[in-house]
C-alpha cells in the first residue's frame, strides 16, 4: 500500500521499469539468492526473471515469475475492506465468524445458551 493509502502498481512506465530491472540486478550482483518482486508490471517481472540467475518469486507481478506468493488471509476471504488487484480470494470467511457471533449473541439474548448441556452444576445433594 503506498503512502497515500491505496495500492499502487510499479514498474508501468518505462522510466520506472528501467530502475526496477537495474535494482534487481544490482541486489543479485551483491548477493541475494532469490527476489520477491510485488506490484510490479507483468512485462517487467518477466525482464526480471530472464535476466535475473536466481530464483524469482511475484506476489502481484504476473504469471512470468518463478513462483507465485499468496497471502493466507487473501486467499481464504477473511480480509475485509480494500485488497489488491492481484489479490485472489477462493472464498469468503469473513461472514462466518460475523454470521457466528451474532447467533451467539441471539442465543444469549432469548436465554437460549447457555442451557444446561453447557453449564456445569453441583454434585447432587452438595447444594443443602
Amino acid at each position: 500500500m503506498s503512502k497515500i493509502g491505496r495500492y499502487k502498481a510499479e514498474a508501468t512506465n518505462a522510466e520506472m521499469a528501467v530502475g526496477s530491472i537495474s535494482l534487481a540486478e544490482q541486489m543479485v550482483g551483491s548477493g541475494a539468492s532469490m527476489l520477491l518482486v510485488e506490484g510490479t508490471a507483468a512485462e517487467v517481472a518477466e525482464i526480471i526473471t530472464s535476466r535475473c540467475q536466481v530464483h524469482v518469486m511475484g506476489i502481484g507481478a504476473g504469471p512470468h515469475c518463478d513462483g507465485q506468493r499468496l497471502i493466507g488471509p487473501d486467499v481464504l476471504g477473511l480480509v475485509q475492506g480494500p485488497c489488491p488487484k492481484f489479490s485472489k480470494s477462493y472464498d469468503n470467511m469473513a461472514e462466518r465468524p460475523v454470521k457466528d457471533f451474532q447467533a451467539c449473541a441471539s442465543e444469549v439474548e432469548n436465554q437460549q445458551y447457555p442451557d444446561a448441556e453447557h453449564t456445569y452444576h453441583m454434585k447432587s445433594g452438595e447444594l443443602a
